[in-house]
């Protein structure tokens, strides 16, 4: 007597039958399905081969034991085939930026993007406000939390987004191979040009340095223009 056996990573029905053509059984097997095959004579050789050509792309062989052999008087020979299953999927992080009072140009801001309080990639704008990170690749279901964040510019006229927007991926499996990712939000990061300093009276509140300047300049005029004549009508 002689069973054979196989194991995988996911579920399975039962074993669609066994085939005997010219001495050769053919036999399909999910997991954990168990075929026995009885009266095979003492002395009779086996070889047991899994056909990796129908395999689904999502299944590798990772294991064969015992599947060459010869049948012993009232043996047992028992061969295990173990699959392994393999899935993947990507995600790409994304977000929009906003500029208030501002005008976007191409790689105008930086951003960068965080898991565990570390950094993993880094990015900047386009002209549309789309921020898009390098794709991020998985082999397994789950949960993954991520930060993304804007860097500080430097630019004093700029008031720049400071918070942390945190988004989480889950990635479910979908049984053939293929992880599919859902997020939980949208992200939006908004800066804001300064804009002009507020108005009093109904006169535009200048800026102090270019009224100083002007007051500067009409002084020195005027003290010319007294010296001036003080010069052309003196007796």
């Amino acid at each position: 007597m002689m069973s054979m056996r196989s194991q995988a990573a996911r579920a399975g029905g039962a074993s669609d039958g066994v085939v005997f053509v010219d001495g050769k059984a053919t036999v399909t097997l999910h997991k954990d399905d168990v075929v026995t095959m009885s009266n095979v004579p003492a002395g009779a050789s086996y070889s047991i081969r899994q056909n990796t050509s129908v395999m689904p792309t999502w299944y590798t062989q990772r294991s064969a034991e015992h599947v060459d052999g010869i049948i012993a008087a009232d043996g047992r020979h028992e061969a295990l085939v173990t699959n392994e299953y393999h899935t993947s999927g990507s995600w790409t992080p994304t977000a929009h930026k906003e500029f208030i009072n501002g005008t976007l140009t191409a790689r105008q801001f930086e951003f960068e993007l965080l898991e565990n309080g570390s950094a993993i990639a880094a990015t900047s704008n386009d002209a549309d406000g789309n921020v898009q990170f390098t794709t991020i690749e998985y082999t397994s279901p789950g949960k993954h939390t991520y930060i993304i964040r804007e860097k500080d510019g430097g630019n004093p006229f700029i008031v720049y987004d400071t918070a942390d927007y945190e988004i989480t991926v889950t990635l479910t499996d979908n049984g053939q191979g293929q992880l599919t990712a859902t997020v939980n939000n949208a992200i939006t990061i908004t800066n804001r040009m300064m804009g002009p300093l507020p108005q009093t009276g109904g006169v535009p509140n200048r800026n102090p340095m270019i009224i100083g300047l002007a007051f500067m300049m009409m002084g020195l005029l005027m003290a010319y223009s007294t010296a001036a004549y003080v010069r052309r009508y003196r007796w």
